[in-house]
């Protein structure tokens, strides 16, 4: 899966929107993104944003765990 949609899956499955997402990146260590910063990963699903480790931290995850990522995994409770 692309970076992009395993944001977007990770996204519906923790019931989050772009301004919730930026936020908990922003608290994971990445105080400049915004919710537009999201949007445009979300639009572009090949990128690989810079603040790939506070993006993966804020769905409790490695990076490893992050990208190895599937819709139809259970999420960690």
């Amino acid at each position: 899966m692309l970076i992009g949609e395993i944001t977007r899956g990770l996204m519906e499955a923790h019931g989050l929107g772009v301004e919730a997402l930026a936020a908990r990146v922003r608290a994971a260590g990445a105080p400049n993104v915004k919710y537009q910063h999201i949007q445009q990963l979300l639009d572009t699903p090949t990128r690989r944003p810079r603040y790939m480790v506070e993006l993966a931290r804020a769905f409790g995850m490695s990076v490893e765990q992050f990208l190895g990522w599937h819709k139809d995994e259970p999420l960690n409770a």
